[in-house]
């Protein structure tokens, strides 16, 4: 959500809150459907973008590639400059992080997402 937030433009020109952003509805948007097939993972596996190198290192020595793919896309930044670094959960309030927990626990779960741990 914080990232959807922050890379959202109409957002950007517009002042709104990330607040006021989840409140809205605007940036519930799920992607659950389009990578399980009845509510089952479609996929042989699933990358966290949150450790995307780490992951992407387990795929590269799990498919015994020469090199780590990870490693190689480390200093590469596809969302870099949206925002500051800072406390994702400092963002959310007790209304705003229930809404994420509501709406996205499908993911929440087939992830292991902790709220605690965001990056």
């Amino acid at each position: 959500m914080v990232s959807r937030y922050f890379w959202d433009p109409k957002k950007r020109k517009t002042g709104l809150s990330f607040r006021d952003f989840i409140l809205s509805g605007n940036g519930l948007k799920s992607n659950f459907d389009c990578y399980t097939v009845n509510g089952i993972l479609g996929v042989d596996r699933l990358i966290r973008y949150d450790r995307l190198n780490e992951e992407l290192g387990d795929v590269s020595r799990e498919l015994g590639l020469p090199e780590d793919v990870g490693e190689t896309l480390r200093g590469l930044s596809a969302k870099g400059g949206y925002r500051k670094a800072r406390d994702v959960v400092s963002l959310y309030d007790d209304e705003t992080r229930r809404i994420v927990e509501v709406f996205f626990a499908r993911e929440i779960q087939l992830l292991g997402f902790e709220f605690e741990e965001c990056p």
